[in-house]
């Protein structure tokens, strides 16, 4: 779902020079504040119990929307789709410039 590319499509063959690294830049600029706000979320789901508690029992809810704000609530502005299922919790980082070809795919379990 995920994959390299975000939108789900393939650019094969490459439409750029292979000298021109204009757009890959960007993408690497752009990936820095996702990362960032991932490691965060990380360290504080690791580090404050309750908060790791409210997020699984949202999701044990089925209160997406809940899961969502308390993720936006840690500071995360990059934040492109939330899922979980009983096994854990999916969190996608995608950056807001279009231009920027990346996303950041986060995978825990309960």
């Amino acid at each position: 779902m995920y994959g390299f590319y975000p939108n789900g499509y393939s650019r094969f063959p490459i439409t750029t020079e292979p000298g021109d690294v204009k757009l890959f830049q960007h993408s690497a600029m752009q990936f820095l504040r996702p990362a960032q706000e991932l490691q965060h979320l990380l360290q504080t789901i690791a580090s404050q119990p309750g908060f790791a508690r409210q997020v699984k029992e949202a999701a044990s809810l089925n209160q997406t929307d809940t899961v969502k704000r308390l993720i936006r609530s840690m500071g995360v502005t990059t934040l492109g789709d939330v899922k979980f299922t009983p096994d854990g919790l999916l969190v996608v980082f995608q950056s807001n410039d279009k231009q920027a070809c990346f996303a950041i795919r986060l995978s825990l379990c309960w």
